[in-house]
């Protein structure tokens, strides 16, 4: 970019719990402000656990239970305040990135009512197996009504954008960015024994896998009793774990300390062996990425983002059939006996990690975001038969 641009940033997520999007609305937001833009990130009400330099919150969130068992959250604008579009208005604000634009209800203002540029990123995604697949019935239903969206579209993943293009006009500017991962993960020191330790980090909802992973070691203990597992995350199916451990006889072996600081976190990959991602509906696996740069080989189930991230990796058979349990178990096994494979696979997660950085990713959304101003600009200044850069939605 030529000139530093004044970006709204929308998301929907509650600041004050973690999350893969929060995590990715936070650094996106550091490093284009490390590039001299000045970002505004709008978003619920709350104090945030990130340390943005600012926000603002314009909202509430209200958690909905989607049918494939995560918790989302929907936006309800304030009654007795103005919508969010009259306050990022042309005159304060160069373009507008929106975090999901299909999460109602204050995305859909800023779509239909914004008169500057948008760019909106999908993160969501759902496998062909999963309850939420009917949206691949729906969504080219409604793919009539995104011909005049004059903005671009963000995909973290190829399997994200396989999801949603389905429903968007091809004269859409589209493109996959990958986000990146922390630059502190890379410095985990990862060199110590191996000593059997497992470690899950996430929230405790049912696509991420953190049953059929309870059910996995509770198979694994019955030969190597020296297993031990670490779910670092909460949620609201963690009273349901708890319960699972202590009904299983589980409690030597499992600890759910809850929510860990990134502090904690950083040092819970350094200090365990393999990292556990039996996750379904995933949209990238920012966690496993995390576990990638500080070394640990990941052993989980396969799903559509992981096809790509684990493409070239040596150790793609610790990657196994949805919902398998004897298969998980099976790959738990084989990297316990296979010291070469695991040590293979960590010099390769270590490597192929640093491809995906945050710099590389800002990068890739501050090119973007010039194409997106060009092509707004050229319809504005009528080099083109429709101006506007909002969403209509067809009667």
């Amino acid at each position: 970019m030529t000139r530093p641009l004044r970006i709204a940033l929308f998301t929907y997520p509650d600041p004050t719990v973690a999350g893969g999007v929060q995590e990715a609305t936070f650094f996106l937001s550091t490093f284009l402000e490390k590039r001299g833009h000045r970002v505004t990130v709008f978003g619920p009400a709350g104090k945030p656990m990130l340390p943005y330099r600012k926000y603002r919150g314009v909202c509430h969130a209200v958690p909905v239970p989607m049918p494939n068992g995560n918790l989302t959250g929907i936006t309800v604008p304030y009654v007795t305040k103005p919508a969010l579009s009259a306050c990022i208005s042309p005159g304060r604000f160069d373009l507008c990135h929106i975090q999901d634009p299909q999460v109602p209800f204050v995305a859909f203002d800023l779509l239909h009512n914004l008169r500057i540029p948008i760019v909106a990123t999908f993160n969501a995604s759902w496998d062909a197996s999963s309850s939420l697949s009917f949206l691949d019935t729906v969504l080219p239903i409604l793919k009539p009504r995104t011909e005049t969206f004059r903005g671009g579209i963000i995909f973290v993943s190829e399997h994200v954008s396989r999801c949603w293009s389905q429903m968007l006009d091809r004269s859409i500017p589209q493109s996959v960015i990958y986000p990146g991962v922390d630059p502190v993960f890379y410095t985990t020191p990862s060199e110590h024994p191996f000593a059997y330790k497992l470690l899950f980090v996430g929230r405790l909802v049912q696509r991420k896998g953190w049953e059929p992973l309870l059910e996995t070691v509770r198979l694994l203990v019955r030969t190597f009793p020296m297993v031990t597992l670490t779910i670092a995350g909460d949620g609201p199916d963690r009273q349901a774990a708890e319960r699972y451990v202590e009904e299983h006889g589980l409690k030597p072996y499992v600890r759910i300390p809850g929510r860990v600081s990134e502090r904690e976190k950083y040092r819970l990959y350094g200090t365990h062996d393999i990292f556990c991602a039996p996750y379904s509906d995933e949209a990238f696996g920012i966690t496993a990425l995390e576990a990638m740069a500080a070394g640990l080989p990941v052993v989980g189930f396969m799903n559509g983002p992981f096809q790509e991230l684990f493409r070239t990796s040596p150790a793609k058979k610790l990657l196994v059939e949805n919902g398998t349990i004897r298969g998980l178990s099976s790959a738990f096994r084989t990297l316990f006996s296979d010291k070469k494979l695991y040590h293979a696979a960590k010099l390769w997660a270590r490597g192929e990690s640093r491809k995906y950085t945050w710099e590389n990713a800002v990068g890739e959304t501050e090119k973007f975001y010039g194409r997106i101003l060009t092509h707004y600009k050229q319809f504005h200044e009528g080099k083109r038969k429709t101006p506007s850069p909002q969403l209509h939605y067809r009667r």
